[in-house]
């Protein structure tokens, strides 16, 4: 079975704009242990508030665990590699600088992925003027952010959780209630930064 192999992390912090609060974005070099040569990578496992960082912090806590996360130096079921990557994942919390600009670590952020004959793929085009960009890869399209900043990425995972959650919504029996996914999306994204809410509009919503 493949683990993924965790080198390093880092973290960033900075504070929503709209409601004042302190946000960390957790950056993981990552390789995976069935591909030789090795190839790390940095990428984002989440930007959110601190205790729901630490909530994916304990998550990877219980995967080194079990074997599915490996970490330079763990043993499958050490009885104390849980509290040694804790401590190790709090210090890189609490030493995390404040940052403004984009992330130095991340050049491109990929917020959500479709079929181009998805129904509602017009949607994503919508956030094109908002700095987006659309690339395909394989038969899939992607929305992506190039350089983030702490709070671009932020918002992007709200995008992708405000997204899955409408997902689930609007299956009635396995599935998918097109027309009431696209209200959802507009209808229920009031958390949302309201350009970033816009976007969903298809003028049958309530506002």
């Amino acid at each position: 079975m493949s683990s993924t192999l965790l080198r390093s992390m880092k973290a960033y912090k900075s504070k929503e704009p709209r409601w004042g609060e302190e946000i960390y974005a957790l950056i993981v070099n990552t390789a995976e242990s069935n591909i030789e040569p090795l190839h790390y990578e940095h990428w984002v496992i989440t930007c959110n508030k601190k205790w729901l960082v630490m909530k994916t912090i304990c998550e990877m806590a219980g995967n080194l665990y079990s074997g599915v996360l490996k970490w330079p130096g763990a043993q499958w079921r050490d009885e104390e590699i849980c509290s040694k990557f804790l401590r190790y994942a709090e210090n890189v919390i609490r030493n995390a600088p404040t940052r403004a600009e984009s992330i130095p670590e991340i050049t491109s952020h990929s917020v959500i992925n479709w079929n181009p004959d998805d129904p509602t793929a017009d949607i994503w085009r919508k956030f094109i003027p908002l700095g987006y960009l659309i690339e395909k890869k394989w038969d899939r399209e992607y929305l992506v952010k190039k350089h983030p900043t702490m709070i671009d990425l932020y918002y992007n995972f709200q995008i992708r959780e405000h997204y899955e959650n409408c997902l689930r919504y609007a299956r009635e029996k396995g599935n998918l209630d097109i027309d009431k996914f696209r209200r959802y999306l507009y209808e229920s994204g009031y958390m949302l930064p309201d350009e970033i809410r816009q976007t969903f509009k298809t003028g049958t919503e309530k506002s």
